[in-house]
């Protein structure tokens, strides 16, 4: 394309144009060299956001080409790298760290707070990494302007007191919901971790199906295996929880509380809970009628038939919570006796001779 091409849809506006007719001047190449036209053109195309033309604007003030200015040279290397831009294996990327190790941080600051909230929280969170606390200023505005991702990181800073911040769970809460809301996924992951994990500082109440229900959700926005680790971690929160939950109402006698929760523990997987729910049954009261062949379904799954059949013979020989039954002691003590269980020879010739005991008299 002929110079005078070039120059004509640069002065219409086209920012490639203007990038090239910026290289022209700076190389004298179809026009007389001209570093400040160089400059005025390659300034235009990057202000319109064209990414070449913010990567020679970048080089321009790195160079001291135009103004020698580490900060604006970082400014645009930064906002080209945004777009991904590299040159002859060059990245924006890589300039804009270099310019920033010399840059004056606040003017840099200063550069951007007319530009967008992506630009914002990227580059607050670049300063933020260089152990430069400034940057916190740009990530909030970025999260007070509604940016979800913005949100979601700034309520991890909140949660874990970083970058010089109070911890404050309640803010922290607020910004997960917020960033959850526009389904944002670490959002939406951070919140759920509420509700799980971190209820007790949250200041919330557990509910780990809501953490799985938001897990899930995330899972379908695209979180892949990571919503998938924390699905089963939830799910096995929620296991522990129901057993233990239900064990405590057990040993305090609150067999209906008991009974819902260990039922949940198993439906879930955890066999632990089949031995107290069995011993529920077995007892009876306290709300819950017993059930003896419930009882003993869910011992035997719980313990295995021959330590079930030998528990079940013991405590009705010997009252232990039930009434004293000499026959289902027998019964039962033989039943474990026939499957192996040789521990169990002296406790049923007991209950043969008090069963016989008892008839006679």
């Amino acid at each position: 394309m002929n110079i005078e091409e070039i120059k004509r849809r640069a002065e219409a506006g086209d920012a490639a144009a203007q990038e090239e007719l910026g290289a022209a001047y700076e190389m004298g190449e179809g026009v007389s060299k001209d570093i400040e036209k160089a400059y005025s053109w390659t300034k235009k195309s990057a202000e319109q956001g064209y990414a070449k033309g913010q990567f020679y604007l970048g080089m321009a003030y790195f160079q001291g080409e135009g103004e020698n200015n580490y900060a604006k040279a970082a400014y645009w290397f930064f906002k080209s790298a945004l777009q991904q831009y590299s040159e002859g294996g060059t990245s924006a990327g890589g300039c804009f760290f270099l310019a920033l190790e010399s840059a004056n941080i606040a003017v840099l600051i200063d550069l951007a707070q007319n530009d967008d909230a992506r630009t914002w929280l990227e580059l607050g969170r670049e300063i933020l990494k260089q152990g430069n606390r400034d940057g916190l200023s740009l990530v909030m505005r970025a999260a007070d302007s509604g940016h979800a991702k913005a949100q979601s990181l700034l309520g991890t800073y909140y949660q874990d007191g970083r970058h010089g911040l109070s911890v404050n769970f309640s803010k922290a809460f607020s910004l997960y919901e917020k960033a959850a809301a526009q389904d944002d996924i670490n959002g939406i992951m951070n919140y759920a971790s509420c509700f799980d994990t971190y209820y007790r500082q949250m200041g919330v109440t557990k509910d780990y199906d809501k953490s799985i229900e938001l897990y899930k959700k995330a899972e379908r926005l695209g979180g892949g295996e990571n919503a998938r680790k924390f699905i089963k971690d939830a799910t096995n929160l929620k296991k522990l929880s129901a057993f233990t939950d239900g064990f405590d109402f057990y040993k305090a006698k609150d067999y209906k509380n008991a009974v819902s929760q260990l039922t949940v523990a198993i439906d879930l997987g955890h066999l632990d809970a089949y031995n107290p729910l069995g011993m529920i049954y077995l007892e009876g009261g306290y709300g819950i009628e017993s059930n003896f062949e419930k009882a003993v379904q869910y011992m035997e799954r719980g313990m295995g038939k021959k330590e079930a059949y030998e528990y079940i013979g013991i405590v009705h020989l010997e009252g232990d919570g039930v009434k004293v039954n000499l026959e289902i002691a027998v019964e039962y003590l033989e039943k474990a006796l026939a499957l192996g269980k040789k521990e169990v020879k002296k406790p049923l010739k007991i209950a043969k001779k008090s069963l016989k005991k008892q008839k006679k008299g």
